[in-house]
């Protein structure tokens, strides 16, 4: 896959210590998913991965300045073959994956995004 050199890939400074007991190749299927679908949509600008601690479980997020996603279709990226974008490669079950892992692992995944700026993918994972 070709990037844009534009485009600036970031690990959010400053992050906590974080000791987590999980499937270590399922929570990297997820992450990667998340940066490489912030790769296919993001021609300039950057991708930052973070996570944070909340109570009990800890919150991963991949958030990119790219074309963003409308309100009404951001539910709909979860399902399976759906392609918002039929000019980006893609068969379209990779988010629908993603889901059906975090579920496994007692998470919950979401996204929060707004159309020309961006989108943050995350998922939670419970601590313990």
């Amino acid at each position: 896959m070709r990037t844009s050199p534009q485009v600036e890939l970031r690990l959010s400074p400053d992050l906590p210590d974080l000791q987590l007991t999980s499937d270590k190749s399922r929570l990297y299927q997820v992450l990667s998913n998340f940066v490489v679908n912030a790769l296919k949509f993001t021609s300039e600008g950057s991708i930052t991965i973070s996570y944070q601690i909340k109570g009990k479980e800890a919150k991963f997020s991949v958030e990119d300045t790219g074309i963003g996603i409308e309100p009404e279709k951001q539910t709909a990226v979860f399902n399976r073959f759906v392609k918002l974008n039929n000019f980006i490669p893609g068969t379209g079950l990779g988010l629908s994956i993603c889901q059906s892992i975090i579920t496994q692992l007692g998470g919950k995944i979401g996204v929060d995004s707004e159309p020309g700026k961006g989108s943050c993918f995350w998922f939670t994972h419970p601590l313990g």
